[in-house]
């Protein structure tokens, strides 16, 4: 069971919700120094209580080791006796304080059913304070809350059960209690009990008087832990009774009176500020236990009462809600602009009027935002003290330039981060910060400026310089159609007139490829370009073909021309060496020699006839489309030569290129 109750699981409890409930109770004898004092003077008619009783109890140690030992819980039982005593004039011996190894469970709650006894007197308030550990088991939907005595156990469920005081015993202890009005204050925050807080009507002093009253006042809600500080000595909603009861800052109307509600509200304001200043978080709460219209009255003047009439405007006639703005801090919230709209905490509270805005805040820590068009927001987190007024001053910067723009020639364009925004003179309205500003017109040289705006004002001046270049432009051969940007000009040789910029110029005629000539202004000057066309592929296939054709057909020509000569000529020897008579040996030599001739002569008729066949097959295959398509690829071939060669930085004998692109 030790998980049901770890060290950031047990929290503080202040006994005053149970006590709430056991106000009935009789039977503390009188051996314990409790008397049932009366007093003698009542204001307006018996109004004033006659008896203030105390029961106050506050635990450090405790037996379980499972239970973490709390160090200010004492002191703050012995700092509300004070209070109790000193300036509420509570008789000391009406005050009971259990400390420690006194505060078992048997003796709490003999304490408590001490004020059921018949000598209390009923016209009397009793105060119950609890200062120290509690706890909760069960679920969400069935809980049940425990206050834990010094000698409780946490082991297991069944020990707390056990040692425990059970809230629902101590509501039935309650019921019979005497006292008139009692009040718990717990300084705790714990679950298990029914604590719905309830509106406070209009009630009037007598009223409230002569009425019972159960109220509750708690630290906080379930699942939260008491706040203690070194700093302060106490917890956080002692530190804030100490104040509210101890220096009467509570009472918002200084009347010498503090109700019940009058001291949440103030408890209500500033207990979530001192445990998040800690680090913590705390909620108080506040609950009339019975349906009764009574109140608890804290009395520091005994003869206010007196002074008090029905129709007063008393803090007991006002709304809970009127109480607890008595106890808000008021802040003033101002800036050098007007209308700036509020935000706290990202929700908008309204806006500056003449450049100040005031608001009643509980005290706490905010984030404060102020709005406003064409001004940087302005923010700030911010600590709202208690008792105290808030002024917080905020910077709003006007975060735009008035920009005034004086540009010449008038007609010129100008672009703010290449956003067309106007021509000639004018004046823009733009956010703080750095721009581009470019001012541009055809055939002038553009002016590109980088400003950052910082003043409220300013004037910037464009003059733009009017740029016009001369380009004499030669072709070979001449004839050449000029296109620039679009237009055609005339024909090579050609004088243009180039504005700054880029141009694309295009160069054509018949039989020539087309030519593109890039040219970028950006000074005034003459500028002399002559061109050599290039002839197309198709040009130069045809020419190609054609001297191939002519060549074929005169070879085919020169062969067949000496093939028929040789086949004469070998006519003729074999004719010479038939004249010659084959018996005449004296002509037998030359006979031999005509026939050696006459196969020699042969011999070459043959090889010309070949030859001459080749050139007539090649006269046969060739073809124009073929040409064409051996010309593109040698283009395509030298194309990709050159970009290797410019790749690799080299030309193709080795040497370093010079072509860059």
């Amino acid at each position: 069971m030790s998980s049901l109750l770890t060290q950031s699981a047990v929290t503080r409890w202040t006994v005053m919700l149970g006590l709430t409930f056991l106000m009935a109770l009789p039977g503390y004898g009188q051996e314990r120094g409790l008397k049932a004092k009366k007093d003698s003077t009542e204001a307006a008619g018996g109004l004033a209580y006659q008896a203030k009783y105390a029961l106050l109890v506050g635990i450090n140690e405790y037996q379980d080791s499972n239970l973490r030992n709390l160090q200010y819980a004492v002191s703050d039982a012995e700092a509300i006796r004070s209070i109790l005593i000193d300036i509420y004039h509570y008789p000391e011996e009406n005050v009971v304080l259990l400390k420690d190894e006194q505060a078992t469970r048997e003796e709490v709650m003999a304490s408590l059913s001490r004020y059921i006894e018949d000598d209390i007197e009923e016209n009397s308030q009793l105060l119950v304070y609890f200062a120290g550990h509690g706890t909760t088991i069960g679920n969400q939907f069935n809980q049940l809350g425990f206050l834990l005595p010094h000698d409780a156990k946490v082991g297991s469920a069944s020990e707390i059960y056990s040692t425990g005081i059970r809230m629902d015993e101590i509501q039935e202890v309650s019921k019979a209690m005497k006292p008139k009005h009692v009040l718990f204050l717990m300084d705790a925050c714990y679950g298990g009990l029914a604590n719905t807080r309830s509106g406070t009507a209009s009630v009037f002093i007598r009223n409230a008087l002569d009425r019972k009253a159960r109220q509750l006042i708690t630290a906080g809600g379930a699942e939260e832990e008491v706040v203690e500080s070194a700093e302060w000595g106490h917890s956080a909603l002692t530190k804030v009774l100490i104040d509210a009861l101890g220096k009467g800052y509570a009472d918002g109307n200084e009347d010498g009176i503090i109700p019940a509600i009058e001291l949440f509200s103030y408890i209500e304001q500033r207990v979530p500020f001192y445990a998040e200043e800690q680090g913590g978080k705390q909620t108080p709460q506040y609950s009339k236990l019975t349906p009764d219209d009574g109140t608890f009255l804290f009395i520091r003047d005994e003869e206010a009462l007196a002074s008090l009439q029905e129709d007063d405007d008393s803090v007991l006639n006002l709304d809970a809600e009127i109480i607890a703005r008595r106890f808000t801090t008021p802040v003033s919230i101002t800036a050098d602009v007007d209308n700036a709209r509020v935000f706290v905490e990202g929700k908008e509270v309204g806006y500056l009027s003449r450049g100040e805005f005031k608001h009643d805040m509980s005290p706490g820590f905010y984030k404060i935002e102020l709005k406003k068009e064409k001004y940087e927001l302005a923010s700030r987190e911010v600590v709202v003290m208690p008792d105290t007024t808030m002024h917080f001053v905020f910077d709003m910067d006007y975060i735009y330039s008035r920009v005034q723009f004086d540009v010449k020639p008038k007609d010129a364009a100008v672009y703010i981060d290449d956003r067309f925004v106007g021509t000639g003179s004018f004046t823009e309205e733009l956010q703080k910060g750095q721009y581009k500003i470019v001012v541009s017109r055809s055939g002038f040289r553009p002016d590109t400026s980088y400003v950052n705006l910082t003043l409220d004002s300013l004037m910037i001046s464009f003059e733009l310089e009017h740029i016009e270049a001369r380009l004499d432009l030669r072709t070979i051969p001449e004839g050449a159609m000029v296109v620039v940007d679009g237009d055609t000009m005339g024909f090579t040789p050609l004088q243009v007139s180039l504005n700054y910029g880029d141009h694309d110029i295009y160069l054509g005629k018949d039989r020539y490829r087309d030519h593109y000539l890039p040219f970028a202004i950006t000074a005034s000057q003459v500028i002399n370009e002559t061109i050599k066309l290039r002839e197309t592929p198709e040009v130069i296939a045809r020419r190609t073909y054609n001297k191939r054709l002519t060549g074929h057909a005169s070879n085919l020509l020169i062969y067949g021309a000496f093939a028929t000569g040789s086949y004469i000529g070998s006519k003729k020897f074999r004719d010479l060496a038939d004249e010659i008579d084959p018996e005449d040996e004296q002509q037998e030599d030359d006979r031999m020699l005509y026939e050696i001739g006459r196969w020699a002569a042969l011999g070459l008729t043959g090889a010309f006839a070949i030859s001459g066949l080749s050139r007539l097959l090649k006269l046969g295959t060739l073809k124009y489309s073929k040409v064409l398509e051996e010309q593109l690829e040698l283009e395509l071939d030298e194309q990709v030569s050159l970009r290797m060669d410019v790749i690799y930085g080299y030309d193709r004998a080795g040497v370093k290129a010079t072509l860059t692109f």
